[in-house]
């Protein structure tokens, strides 16, 4: 049982790291048997080199990990040498205990005849002591003790029984206590707990694993009867960590974007189910919105540490509408009568060898039964499955449902919904105007719920299939675990060049209750923002054309949506220059007084204002906010000019000049526009020759600048400078 455990931590929670400890046992048995009958051992010198093996065991369960680390670049090119190398490393570590152990019984029936007689009652004692032992490591051992200490237990038990077999000598009892601090000595100075609770993707190279070691804390650690649970630190976030696997982060918005996209497809929201609780943020997500939340998990330990993660669930365990069972997913649905208008499945991935069970068509066939009318059935795939991988999913998918569609999370996670009717997106409008979900999103992940249904790829993803009449996934026929089994390159290449062919912009319109007025341009905002510049990222971009003005308005809905949800004069700020760049003055004031409320002495907060009294031709009032953000920042390269420009307007010239002076001898200026109304501050106190000169100096003026001039009669003079009619823009 042990060793079940170990193999699972470091090479993986699959069936292969069972099948070969248990092989390695009973071969172990057959070995010791033979051996001996050969050599004739005593039970007690059995016994006797089974501690100094327990003790040999237990120091090389501490190195095995790096060797293998080590040792599996060289073997991951061929699967078969990739076992090869797991069963050598279990070898080395098992079998000398499992010979060891196995020749016990045979040494009693040959050494002491009187056993032989009582067969079988040796044969029930030991039956016995196998169901005692399973009941010890479940009830016991397992979940109160580390497994350095579990090894510590063994040798202790072993050391017992053989001072029982050599009737309670003082040597033996000498000896026994020897073993003991030897094991005590090897657990406390080179035992490595901390190693086991790395993930097993970490064992596949030496490098990667120190520097995980070295990089991970463990203050939260949990265990149930046969399950581990632990809260990884890594970097500063904490990772969902279980029985070898480890998920992604728990603060990453992930999984809450999921429980949101599925929503989003339901025909209705009265009862959702969702299969799987892990964290608890993608049910508890979709407990937002549904009536009724069905959550079943498998794992109870799990479930009882829950309460820990409540910072990144919404609290699930206190939602009214949210109903958490510690069941068997497969059994649960099989068993229910009730009907679902959404069931999500989120196990984890179908790497981890129990979650490969609900990939099947079998599998399918019942959750399609458990569907109301239009219902949705939600699953999901990442790149390691391989691309014959993703057609088996598929393949097995659409035996049960007539419409797929493909949404991502990640570039290589992906979202597939399947239903007996087209795939539309009935609860647009509740999802993206679910205040709770929003703040949470944008306060925690500055990402927009709104933007959610842009995250959709295609609504035919059977037709991405490459072979329509492959193998399924069944039962009795396990296909996706074998393709998985011997897949040593992750990676979906050829199933993803079939989407990005499929794409197109009317897929998302077509799909959507209702169409915003920036439709298409967060398709790429949202792209940008959760996969950055990657294939479906540039494919969004080659598609869209023409979104200057879209863009414009997503890009200020987003700065809408952060200065509600943050409140900071920051985030208002940024929503104000996005309003001033629209020409939306008005809410651009509001949104700046409201940003001068939470900080009075902002800087720019009080030059953006004046632009907008001046771009609505309130000029006394622009000049005093511009006043306002001179005292606040004496040192502004523009706030000097548009003063003066403001009061050239009004006739105060004096004053104007002075100003202008200053901006010119604080910026060192030699050309430019500020000479422009110089010039005319010149021509105005009657000073032509030097207004002829800065107006050289100003080179270019644009329409409005040359009305002025028209105006002030100075036009007539200067028609030997070259001039650009939309050289400088139209607030110069």
């Amino acid at each position: 049982l042990w060793m079940v455990k170990y193999a699972e931590l470091i090479f993986g929670p699959f069936r292969e790291s069972f099948a070969l400890v248990l092989a390695l046992i009973l071969a172990g048995i057959a070995l010791g048997s033979w051996l001996s009958h050969r050599f004739h051992w005593s039970f007690s010198r059995l016994m006797l080199l089974n501690v100094f093996a327990l003790l040999f065991s237990c120091l090389l369960a501490a190195y095995i990990p790096y060797v293998y680390a080590a040792l599996y670049a060289v073997t991951e090119h061929l699967f078969v040498w990739v076992i090869i190398l797991k069963a050598l490393m279990l070898l080395l570590l098992m079998l000398p205990v499992a010979v060891l152990f196995g020749a016990t019984v045979p040494a009693l029936l040959s050494h002491r005849q009187e056993v032989s007689h009582a067969s079988g009652a040796l044969l029930a004692c030991s039956s016995f002591a196998n169901v005692l032992g399973f009941l010890l490591m479940v009830f016991v051992l397992h979940p109160y003790l580390d497994y350095g200490a579990q090894w510590l237990v063994v040798v202790v038990l072993t050391c017992v029984a053989w001072a029982v077999v050599q009737r309670h000598a003082l040597r033996t009892w000498l000896a026994m206590g020897c073993a003991v601090l030897g094991m005590s000595w090897v657990y406390a100075t080179q035992w490595d707990e901390d190693l086991l609770y790395l993930s097993y993707t970490n064992f596949k190279n030496y490098e990667k694993l120190k520097e995980a070691r070295e990089g991970v804390s463990f203050p939260d650690r949990y265990k149930g009867y046969q399950d581990v649970f632990s809260i990884n630190w890594m970097d500063g976030s904490p990772f969902f960590f279980i029985n070898g696997y480890i998920s992604i982060p728990l603060n990453n918005p992930s999984e809450k974007i999921v429980g949101g996209l599925s929503t989003l497809f339901a025909p209705k929201v009265n009862d959702a189910l969702v299969l799987g609780l892990g964290s608890g943020a993608t049910a508890s997500t979709v407990g937002l919105f549904f009536k009724h939340t069905s959550v079943v998990e498998i794992n109870p330990v799990v479930r009882d540490n829950l309460f820990r993660m409540q910072r990144w669930n919404f609290d699930i365990e206190h939602n009214p509408r949210v109903d958490i069972r510690v069941d068997d997913a497969i059994h649960f649905v099989k068993s229910s009568t009730k009907k679902y208008d959404l069931i999500l499945n989120t196990v984890t991935t179908p790497l981890y060898f129990s979650s490969s069970k609900l990939y099947t068509s079998d599998f399918f066939g019942h959750v399609q039964q458990r569907l109301s009318s239009g219902g949705v059935y939600v699953t999901w795939m990442d790149s390691r499955i391989g691309d014959k991988g993703a057609d088996i999913i598929l393949r097995s998918l659409h035996q049960h449902f007539k419409y797929g569609a493909l949404v991502y999370v990640k570039s290589s996670y992906f979202l597939l919904l399947a239903s007996n009717q087209p795939l539309v997106m009935h609860q647009q409008k509740l999802v993206v105007g679910n205040q709770q979900l929003r703040d949470n999103l944008m306060h925690k992940h500055s990402v927009m719920s709104a933007w959610l249904p842009y995250q959709l790829m295609t609504t035919d993803v059977f037709s991405l299939i490459a072979e329509p009449n492959g193998v399924l996934n069944t039962d009795d026929y396990p296909a996706l675990e074998f393709e998985m089994a011997g897949l040593q390159y992750s990676g979906i290449h050829d199933f993803k060049q079939r989407l990005l062919a499929q794409m197109k912009v009317n897929t998302i319109r077509d799909a959507m209750s209702f169409v915003p007025d920036d439709f298409p341009a967060p398709l790429i905002f949202q792209a940008m923002d959760r996969l950055h510049n990657t294939s479906i990222t540039r494919r969004w971009q080659k598609l869209i054309h023409d979104t200057d003005g879209a863009i414009d308005l997503a890009d200020l809905e987003r700065r809408r949506v952060q200065a509600e949800v943050r409140n900071t004069a920051k985030a208002w700020h940024h929503l104000a220059y996005q309003l001033i760049k629209l020409e939306h003055y008005k809410q651009a004031i509001a949104a700046i007084q409201h940003e001068l409320t939470l900080n009075p002495n902002m800087n720019d907060a009080y030059y953006n204002l004046a632009v907008c009294y001046e771009s609505l031709h309130q000029d006394t009032r622009a000049l005093h906010a511009f006043e306002q953000e001179l005292s606040i920042d004496p040192k502004d390269e523009d706030v000097r000019y548009r003063i003066a420009r403001i009061l050239v307007r009004q006739g105060a010239y004096r004053r104007a000049l002075s100003l202008l002076n200053d901006d010119i001898r604080m910026q060192n200026l030699k050309r430019g526009k500020v000479f422009f109304y110089r010039a005319l501050v010149f021509h105005a106190l009657g000073d032509d020759v030097q207004a002829r000169q800065d107006l050289a100096k100003a080179m270019h003026i644009n329409q409005q600048e040359r009305k002025m001039l028209h105006d002030s009669g100075m036009l007539g003079d200067m028609q030997h400078l070259r001039t650009a009619a939309e050289y400088l823009p139209s607030q110069y």
